[in-house]
């Protein structure tokens, strides 16, 4: 099993782009002169927020920020000092995604002339910027690395990616003090094509040093806690959910756009790695990845011993989020470890994914 180390990302600074003769060949941006109704929940609104949607939000002192954020329950954040003055870190509690990437943090911070948002992701600087014209229905300006959200150029979105060739990149939306922009996110813009069928079945490897062994009732309940039944892993959603049902456990379907959710209950005692107890099993499907999260009471630096101790390996962290790690199987298979929502849970994370390039996490690519 290897193992791989990450790189610190590095955030490059960000320039705006000034307004001048390009902008008269961009087509108009809808803009408006104030703020829109109150969404109907703050889930609702930090996707669009984190979208670079909400040019208030923007606006807000770091306090107001952080307050906003952690309405949210699945958002930690904290005020650090830098050379650059206060600088305000959110870490999601749970996987979340922001133009079809992996989100790991958002930072804020108030350089002079400016207020910007930085969101860390998992992805090529390419596809997040495809995904930013197909949201905001707007060309990329290649020539100054930029998305002008505004017409006169005031807020922007740039994308820039790692130095350390992980895959990862950062993604900033700046608006420049003193603007009065107000841009708003087409209609519809979350109804984005899912790649994949997501009642695809992946073809087991018989060959996997990993083994494919088929799991059932109290043999597959064992395995569950531990990132094991690959077998299992590579059944339709419609599959695992059966499967996990005839083995004593009630299972909830959830409503959630693009992929296949539910949420498991065990009848008996379910535990993970170093005997830890699993209070919460999900299992999701987002066609070309198949996932169990498991929600587990355990500090993640207990969790991440008893893994390592387990499985024989090193886990490496993600930088500059602390309490997740990581451990690559291979291209197809990786378990990684969150911090959950109190001090004292985790979230163990086993996803098998078809493709290799597919694979979501540092160093997936």
């Amino acid at each position: 099993m290897n193992t791989r180390q990450i790189t610190l990302i590095v955030l490059l600074p960000v320039f705006f782009a000034s307004a001048c003769s390009r902008d008269a060949a961009l087509p108009p941006i809808a803009e408006q002169a104030q703020a829109s109704a109150a969404p109907v929940s703050n889930a609702q609104w930090l996707a669009t927020a984190l979208h670079c949607g909400d040019a208030d939000f923007l606006r807000l002192a770091l306090d107001e920020q952080k307050t906003r954020m952690q309405q949210d329950p699945r958002w930690q954040c904290e005020s650090i000092e830098t050379h650059d003055g206060t600088q305000l870190n959110c870490r999601p509690t749970e996987p979340q995604n922001v133009f079809d990437s992996r989100l790991f943090e958002v930072s804020f911070n108030h350089p002079a002339g400016a207020h910007q948002m930085f969101l860390h992701v998992q992805n090529d600087a390419e596809t997040i910027i495809n995904a930013a014209s197909r949201i905001w229905a707007r060309e990329f300006d290649e020539a100054n690395n930029t998305l002008p959200l505004s017409q006169d150029a005031s807020m922007a979105l740039r994308v820039d990616e790692d130095n350390g060739n992980n895959n990862m990149s950062s993604i900033s939306c700046s608006i420049s003090l003193g603007s009065s922009a107000n841009p708003k996110l087409p209609t519809n813009w979350q109804s984005a094509p899912i790649v994949m069928p997501i009642s695809k079945t992946f073809v087991s490897d018989a060959e996997s040093d990993e083994g494919v062994a088929i799991l059932k009732g109290q043999s597959l309940l064992k395995g569950l806690g531990k990132c094991e039944a690959d077998h299992w892993r590579s059944l339709n959603f419609s599959a695992r959910r059966k499967a996990l049902e005839q083995a004593g456990a009630k299972c909830t379907e959830l409503k959630t756009e693009g992929m296949f959710k539910a949420d498991c209950m065990f009848p008996i005692g379910l535990s993970s790695f170093g005997n830890l107890p699993v209070t919460r099993f999900y299992i999701r499907d987002t066609g070309d990845k198949h996932e169990s999260s498991i929600m587990i009471r355990s500090t993640p630096k207990t969790l991440a011993a008893a893994m390592q101790a387990d499985t024989m390996t090193e886990l490496s962290p993600y930088p500059g989020s602390a309490g997740m790690y990581q451990n690559l199987l291979d291209d197809r298979y990786q378990y990684i470890v969150f911090s959950g929502k109190d001090s004292n849970s985790s979230e163990l994370v086993c996803r098998m994914s078809e493709v290799a390039n597919n694979v979501v996490g540092p160093g997936g690519a």
